[in-house]
C-alpha cells in the first residue's frame, strides 16, 4: 500500500511538473502568424462560429481558433488559453503513452519511456508550432488530442483482450457518450487520421464478425461518430474551397482528375507521395534508431564489450558514416524500395519473436496514412506530420526501452540526455518567440500610429529553431507579406517589414 501510494504521488508530480513546464512555455509563446488574423475573424460581426467551415477550413480546431480562441489569444485572459493548452498538452502526451502501454507512468522504466517520448517531440516534432503557437496548438494539439482520447478506450479493452467483466449500465452509457463526442470531434479533426481509423475499425469488426466476437455498443458507436465528423470535414464547402484554390498551383489533384490519369502516372504520383515523408527527420531519426535496434536484436554484433578499442572505433564510425549518409541524402534515396527493406526486416524481427507483430501494424499504418495524402502529392505542413509520426515515435520508443532493460546505464544516459536537450531548445525557441514578439510591440507602439515600422535583421530566428521547432509564415523584409500586412493592421501602423 506505502508503495502503490508513493507511486501514485510520484505520477502527480511528474504531471504537476509536466504542466507546469509547459505553462511557462505557452506563457512565453506570444501570439504569432495566423493568430493576428484569427482575432480579425473572430471579431468580425458578419462571421460566426462556422465561418471557417464554409470559408476555408473545416477542421474542429481552426472553428475554435477563428472564434473563441481567436479573441482570448489578444485579451487580457490570454492565460486562460495558455493554462488550457498546458492542459491538453499534458492529456496528449498521456494519452499517447496510454496507447502505448496501457498504463500512465508507474516505474522507472516508463519514466524514462516518457522521458524519451517528451524529449524526441520537443527536438524533432515542430514542438512550437504543435503545442505552443495557438493557431498550430487548435488544430494540431487539440485536434490530434481528440483522436487520442477517442482512442483510448478501444486500446484498454483489448488491453485484456476483451475479457474485463461486462460494465454496469452508468459505465456503458459513460463509454457511449464519450465515443459520440470524441469520435465525432476526433473525425472533424484530422482527413488523413480519421480515414486510416476508420478503415481500421472497419477491418476490425469485419474481423469480429468472422469471429463471431460480441463487441460492445460504444464501439459501433464511436465508429459511426468518426466516420460522421470525418465525412462532415471531408464534405465541408471550406476544405473544398481550399482544394481548389491548391489545385490552381497543383498542389492538388482532385479524384476525378486522378482517376483520368494514365496509370504509369497513377503510379508515379503515388511513388511521389511515398517520397516526402521519407525526408522528415522524425522518419530519418526512426530508421537510425531501427537500424541500430535490427543490428543488435539480429546478433549481428556479437560481443561487442569484448572488441578492442580498435574494432569498438571502426564499428561507431561505420555507423555514424551511415547516420551522416542517411541524414544529407534521404531525398535520393528511393523510399518505396527503402519501405519494402523495412517491411522485411521487421518480418525477420517476427520471426525471432511475435512480439514485434505490433511493429509491423504500425508500419503499414503510417504507410496508409501517407498513402492517403496522394491528392496533396504527399506534401503537407510538417506541424501537420506529427499525427501520423506518432506511430514511428510509438516503434521508437519501444525499441528504447527493450535496449534500456538490457543496457540500462548506457541507453538511460541516453534518454536523459535526449530529455535535457529537448527542454532546453523548447526553452530556447519559446525565449527567442517571446523576445521578438516584445521587440515588435515596442517598436510599434514607439514609432506610432501610421507609421513604417522598420525592424533589424538580426530579430530573425535561429535557423535551426525555424526550421525545427516553428514551422508558421513569419515576418520578412517585403511588407506586402500577409503576415507583414496583418501584423502592421492590428499594431495600426502603416507597415512592418525586416531591413533588407
Amino acid at each position: 500500500m506505502k508503495l502503490e501510494a508513493n507511486t501514485k504521488n510520484n505520477q502527480f508530480l511528474f504531471i504537476l511538473g509536466l504542466f507546469l513546464i509547459l505553462f511557462i512555455w505557452n506563457l512565453l509563446f506570444l501570439p504569432q502568424s495566423d493568430d493576428f488574423a484569427h482575432y480579425f475573424s473572430a471579431i468580425d460581426d458578419n462571421k460566426n462560429f462556422l465561418s471557417s467551415y464554409f470559408d476555408w477550413n473545416g477542421r474542429f480546431g481552426e472553428l475554435l481558433s477563428t472564434t473563441f480562441f481567436g479573441k482570448i489569444y489578444f485579451s487580457d485572459y490570454s492565460w486562460v488559453f495558455d493554462f488550457l493548452n498546458a492542459g491538453v498538452g499534458v492529456i496528449y502526451l498521456c494519452a499517447f503513452f496510454v496507447l502505448c502501454f496501457g498504463k500512465l507512468p508507474y516505474s522507472k522504466e516508463d519514466f524514462m519511456s516518457f522521458a524519451f517520448i517528451f524529449g524526441f517531440i520537443c527536438i524533432f516534432g515542430h514542438f512550437g508550432a504543435i503545442f505552443l503557437w495557438g493557431a498550430g496548438a487548435s488544430n494540431y494539439l487539440w485536434g490530434v488530442g481528440f483522436i487520442l482520447c477517442f482512442l483510448l478506450p478501444f486500446r484498454l479493452y483489448w488491453e485484456n483482450n476483451g475479457t474485463k467483466k461486462t460494465p454496469s449500465l452508468k459505465v456503458s452509457i459513460f463509454l457511449s457518450l464519450s465515443a459520440l463526442i470524441f469520435g465525432f470531434l476526433a473525425g472533424m479533426s484530422s482527413e488523413f487520421i480519421g480515414i486510416a481509423i476508420i478503415a481500421f475499425l472497419f477491418l476490425l469488426f469485419f474481423v469480429a464478425t468472422i469471429k463471431k466476437w460480441k463487441l460492445p455498443i460504444w464501439q459501433y458507436l464511436g465508429f459511426l461518430s468518426i466516420s460522421i465528423g470525418w465525412l462532415a470535414l471531408f464534405l465541408s464547402p471550406g476544405s473544398r474551397k481550399r482544394s481548389e484554390v491548391l489545385a490552381e498551383t497543383n498542389a492538388f489533384i482532385p479524384l476525378s482528375d486522378f482517376f483520368d490519369l494514365p496509370f504509369l502516372d497513377m503510379i508515379l504520383l503515388i511513388n511521389q507521395t511515398f517520397n516526402s515523408p521519407a525526408t522528415s527527420m522524425i522518419f530519418r531519426i526512426f530508421l537510425i534508431i531501427f537500424v541500430a535496434f535490427f543490428i543488435v536484436k539480429m546478433g549481428y554484433i556479437k560481443n561487442f564489450n569484448k572488441y578492442s578499442y580498435i574494432n569498438k572505433a571502426i564499428v561507431i564510425f561505420l555507423f555514424l558514416l551511415f547516420c551522416l549518409i542517411l541524414l544529407a541524402f534521404s531525398k535520393h534515396i528511393c523510399a518505396f524500395l527503402l519501405y519494402i527493406a523495412l517491411l522485411f526486416c521487421i518480418i525477420k524481427l517476427i520471426q525471432i519473436d511475435n512480439k514485434y507483430f505490433i511493429f509491423l501494424g504500425l508500419f503499414i499504418a503510417w504507410l496508409l496514412m501517407d498513402l492517403s495524402l496522394f491528392q496533396l502529392h504527399g506534401h503537407i505542413a510538417p506541424r501537420a506530420e506529427l499525427g501520423k509520426d506518432l506511430t514511428l515515435i510509438a516503434m521508437s520508443v519501444f525499441m528504447f526501452r527493450e535496449l534500456y532493460a538490457n543496457h540500462p546505464r548506457f541507453i538511460g544516459k541516453l534518454i536523459i540526455g535526449q530529455f535535457i536537450i529537448g527542454i532546453l531548445f523548447a526553452s530556447l525557441g519559446s525565449y527567442s518567440v517571446w523576445k521578438q514578439s516584445n521587440y515588435i510591440e515596442n517598436a510599434s507602439s514607439k514609432e506610432g500610429m501610421q507609421s513604417e515600422v522598420v525592424l533589424p535583421k538580426d530579430i530573425r530566428f535561429n535557423k535551426i529553431i525555424e526550421k525545427y521547432f516553428l514551422d508558421y509564415s513569419l515576418i520578412t523584409n517585403d511588407p506586402q507579406n500577409w503576415v507583414n500586412q496583418v501584423i502592421a493592421k492590428y499594431y495600426n501602423v502603416k507597415s512592418l517589414y525586416i531591413e533588407k
